[in-house]
């Protein structure tokens, strides 16, 4: 999919959308997460370089999506996301006496780029989700299988692609039924966001120049930073998903996250009911211990 040029609209939360979903699981180990290369694979540079990329990560199940969206607030657009496992952080706790903080840890979007302006920006307002824009080489496949290459538009869009993957259809297994509020059961599947750095646009010439016909500033970043810290909890939903196995291999000839396996098991939703609400926001600790 080709970068959207539409002017940017502010889409609050809750999102109920529609959507083909390509999920791969794998486990994240704590001596991978302690590689100085898990930062730079896990963040943009943008994040990497404030303290949104200064987390803690814990390792644990992640997980790598690609998502074509045909039906959001905000129109069709394409997205890949990161989830490298879990990251503590620190809240202030009241509740066990002045100046007190409590120790939580959850699952982050690390990295994701999308191919529309209008949700990067609503991304990161609504949820803080460090969301990027991008190009997209997106081929799906009649036999269920389907390629993907992503192109940010930072790095001018061209060049070898910042991620590709491959999933691969398992003609074993039967088509099922899958929800993730059932995978809740097992693992927490809410969503803990630190504040964004607020970027430059990362708009081409051609698309400020089609953003301006519809009536934008020119100057206008999608690319917008936040203050304060918040949590949501996705959901998706699928009648009929494929479980197969997703090839994770770069176009260098390396794996995207320093110590991970090439292969890893993944499923497709087709048809998926995706869902973000509101989100909870808070403040940094204010307490010192």
């Amino acid at each position: 999919m080709s970068v959207d040029n539409a002017a940017i609209t502010p889409a609050p939360a809750p999102w109920r959308c529609r959507a083909t979903v390509y999920t791969a699981v794998f486990w994240v180990s704590p001596s991978q997460t302690a590689d100085p290369a898990f930062a730079e694979a896990a963040y943009d540079p943008l994040e990497r370089a404030a303290p949104f990329g200064a987390g803690k990560p814990e390792g644990g199940v992640g997980s790598i999506m690609l998502i074509r969206y045909r039906d959001t607030p905000v129109g069709p657009y394409d997205e890949m996301m990161l989830l490298p496992g879990k990251f503590g952080y620190e809240v202030d706790a009241p509740s066990a006496g002045a100046g007190k903080r409590s120790k939580k840890s959850k699952l982050r979007i690390t990295r994701i780029y999308v191919s529309q302006r209008n949700t990067t920006w609503n991304g990161r307002t609504n949820w803080n989700i460090p969301k990027h824009l991008a190009r997209f080489d997106f081929t799906e496949h009649a036999d269920g299988s389907a390629e993907c290459k992503v192109f940010p538009l930072a790095g001018g869009g061209a060049g070898a692609p910042v991620f590709q993957a491959r999933f691969v259809p398992s003609p074993y297994v039967p088509p099922l039924p899958v929800s993730t509020r059932a995978a809740g059961w097992l693992v927490d599947l809410e969503l803990a966001q630190p504040p964004l750095p607020a970027g430059a646009t990362e708009a081409t010439p051609e698309i400020l120049a089609a953003a301006r016909a519809q009536g934008e500033e020119p100057h206008t970043s999608e690319v917008a930073g936040t203050q304060r810290w918040c949590a949501a909890t996705p959901y998706q939903y699928s009648s009929g998903c494929r479980v197969g196995w997703m090839d994770l291999r770069q176009a260098d000839g390396g794996n995207f996250l320093p110590g991970a396996s090439r292969w890893a098991v993944a499923v497709k939703m087709p048809d998926t009911d995706l869902r973000l609400g509101e989100a909870v926001w808070w403040d940094e600790p204010r307490s010192r211990s």
